[in-house]
């Protein structure tokens, strides 16, 4: 099968290196196929829907669908080399399995008809709620060995809500009720354990649902929320609602996104706060003191535009919202000379300035694949060619060196003085997959055809 795919997609690139005898990661990192135009235009956007087809349908899903399903025992394994091989940590991680779930049913749901996605959605599926299901509690274990036996049982809210997302998807691709009925029953339990009024939501607990102070996205702030748990959840309520239509599914995802526009974002600068105390008061980032995730504020613009979409509530006040999200993170985060989002930096000034403090030459897959979608979204609301320029710059930033032409999969992280990869790890120890990266290529194929559908009429 990996013989095959770089058959496929990288021989010659391969060859060509051979014959050089210049194989490096920065040599043979060069694309096999047409690269993308120089800008996204009415005449050039075929182009780039080629492209981005071959980034998403040539390389990506292959490459994942290859390599992360573990014959032996089931389910997926994401610590994988560049080449795709098993690396020594075989566990299996509750957030990873969840999320190729939503990424392969997704693949099926938008006309990717290929026999693989569906087998291996139907089997991850399966191995979701046979395995990490914990029947007993009514949560999910967070990790499991290579066997398929729990090692850590601790429950997270924003784990969970990864099961709600992928779930529900499932059951919009195959419409098997038993899907829904599970994403439906984490949803309750949610609700029910982890739910606090109008705050929010609980993040981290014992196996039998006991609240601990601890949570996954910060070390030392105890009892401490997090947008990145609360627009997951959201994103996963969105998903839930649009599968079942039911009323209290539709009642939980107004309120959840109505925590968030009233919370998390700053009413003078349009940036959301990161992270909040259990009263959801604004508290600083333990590292970096008062910031913003540039990458979480694109993603949760075009969060919300989704979310206010599933509910059918008037988007204008929303589409301001979300254009100030990106505003911000292009003003202060996104190097304009290269192509690139920072990850974190300060809420009033360029992150360039600072970058030794914030880490900005050190650039992350998927703030990079979240904001294709942002730009995009602002595109076709706006009409502003901007927001199509600075797609195109990104999209080629992406593909001249965050993309892998040879083996398939993107990188985890790149320098960015020398455009090389800082690893060449796939799996990014466990925390990466196919789905930033494969949702926003899904989502930008959808966005550009309708752009070309709209122009044609």
């Amino acid at each position: 099968m990996r013989i095959a795919f770089q058959l496929r997609i990288g021989i010659l690139m391969v060859l060509f290196a051979a014959l050089t005898g210049c194989a490096t990661l920065a040599s043979i990192n060069t694309n096999p196929s047409a690269p993308p135009p120089e800008t996204l235009s009415g005449d050039t956007a075929e182009s780039y829907l080629d492209s981005l087809r071959y980034a998403l349908e040539e390389n990506l899903l292959p490459f994942w669908a290859e390599h992360a399903w573990d014959d032996k025992y089931g389910g997926v394994i994401v610590t994988i080399d560049r080449e795709g091989d098993f690396t020594a940590d075989k566990k299996k991680r509750l957030i990873m399995q969840a999320r190729f779930l939503w990424t392969y049913s997704a693949a099926w749901r938008r006309g990717l008809k290929d026999p693989r996605y569906e087998e291996l959605a139907r089997k991850s599926y399966r191995y979701l709620v046979d395995k990490f299901h914990d029947q007993e509690h009514g949560g999910y274990f967070f990790e499991l060995n290579r066997p398929g036996e729990p090692i850590d049982d601790t429950q997270h809210t924003y784990a969970a809500g990864f099961v709600v997302y992928g779930l529900s998807e499932y059951h919009l691709a195959f419409g098997d009720p038993e899907a829904l009925e599970a994403a439906d029953a984490l949803f309750s339990v949610l609700e029910s354990k982890a739910k606090e009024g109008k705050l929010g939501y609980h993040e981290t607990f014992s196996r039998d649902w006991r609240k601990r102070s601890n949570v996954l996205h910060t070390r030392s702030i105890k009892n401490a929320k997090t947008l990145n748990t609360h627009m997951h959840l959201m994103e996963a309520y969105t998903a839930l609602y649009r599968a079942s239509g039911e009323e209290r599914h539709q009642k939980a995802l107004e309120q959840i996104y109505q925590l968030i526009l009233d919370k998390c974002i700053d009413p003078k600068h349009g940036y959301a706060y990161e992270p909040y105390d259990a009263q959801f008061n604004p508290i600083d980032n333990e590292f970096y003191g008062p910031s913003t995730s540039y990458g979480h504020n694109v993603e949760l613009a075009w969060l919300l535009l989704d979310a206010a979409l599933a509910l059918g509530t008037d988007t204008n006040p929303t589409e301001k919202v979300a254009l100030r999200l990106i505003n911000h993170a292009l003003k202060f985060g996104y190097d304009h000379q290269r192509g690139t989002l920072a990850t974190i930096g300060p809420v009033d000034s360029s992150v360039w300035d600072q970058i030794d403090h914030y880490g900005a030459n050190r650039v992350s897959w998927w703030e990079q694949a979240e904001l294709l979608v942002a730009l995009l979204e602002a595109y076709d609301l706006t009409g502003d060619p901007q927001y199509a320029a600075t797609f195109s710059k990104t999209y080629h930033w992406i593909y001249d060196n965050l993309i892998d032409h040879t083996y398939g999969g993107w990188y985890a992280y790149v320098d960015l003085p020398s455009a090389t990869p800082i690893t060449t790890d796939k799996g990014h120890d466990g925390w990466k997959g196919p789905y930033h990266n494969g949702r926003a290529l899904m989502l930008a194929i959808e966005l550009i055809e309708k752009h070309v559908s709209s122009s044609a009429n």
